[in-house]
């Protein structure tokens, strides 16, 4: 299993048991954990992983699961730095479900010391480890908006972009929220944050987190049909007051 097709299988795993990560399954990850961090879409992003079978290190939060293992991606406080946080995060999420180990996004956990450098935070943690339920599913499994929910129709677009756009649909997102959408032309994808004034301020990490999680999928979903894709901003959208909407980023296809 690729990391594209880990996309339309994975699932949230809540309950893990307490088995060891293999040491060379543990030292790939940590490769592929670098590797990743020298990519556009993840810079200025550092990962910490924490190994609750041998660290004393604690580990709380209201939404906490036990797990062996937990990651936390490091970030610039920022829009762009959480949905750099969000964008390596499910990289990584999606890698250990390609390897059959399970994840589970924690919201509001606690680390503790928690890493003190300048204009740096916890952008996003996840608990991973093995688990003895079944951590895959049916994508039709997953609710979701559909496409049409959340996608705005330019220009005609060809069949990739289409299976791209569907891959994109099944990102996951904070209580399911899926702030996202996007206005698509030809080869370009304009990625705009949905306004909830039931929201409050506190949740923007949280938003900047989601889009980062659903770049990732764009991005794979590109890579997936051979095609090179570019991230960039149009300063032409991030000067426009949009009333229930706030630009992000564009990705264009090389088509």
């Amino acid at each position: 299993m690729n990391l594209y097709e880990a996309m339309y299988s994975r699932k949230t795993v809540r309950k893990f048991n307490m088995k060891p990560i293999e040491v060379v399954t543990m030292l790939n990850f940590q490769r592929y954990i670098k590797a990743m961090l020298e990519e556009q879409c993840c810079k200025g992003c550092s990962v910490e992983i924490i190994d609750t079978l041998t660290s004393n290190k604690k580990v709380k939060g209201l939404f906490k699961v036990v797990a062996p293992y937990y990651f936390i991606v490091y970030c610039e406080n920022s829009i762009k730095g959480f949905y750099h946080a969000g964008c390596l995060a499910e990289m990584l999420v999606l890698y250990l479900t390609s390897k059959g180990i399970g994840t589970c996004y924690q919201g509001g956990l606690k680390i503790e010391p928690v890493k003190d450098e300048l204009g740096v935070c916890p952008g996003i943690a996840v608990a991973f480890g093995y688990s003895n339920e079944n951590i895959y599913r049916e994508s039709g499994r997953a609710k979701r908006l559909k496409l049409n929910d959340i996608i705005f129709l330019k220009e005609e677009i060809n069949t990739e972009v289409e299976a791209i756009l569907k891959g994109a649909r099944l990102a996951p997102s904070a209580f399911n929220m899926q702030p996202w959408r996007f206005v698509v032309y030809h080869n370009r994808i304009h990625l705009f944050l949905k306004k909830d004034p039931i929201i409050i301020k506190k949740f923007k990490q949280v938003n900047g987190v989601d889009i980062g999680i659903v770049l990732s999928h764009l991005l794979l979903g590109a890579e997936e049909f051979w095609l090179n894709a570019t991230v960039t901003q149009v300063d032409s959208l991030s000067e426009r007051e949009l009333k229930n909407y706030e630009y992000i980023i564009t990705v264009l296809l090389d088509i």
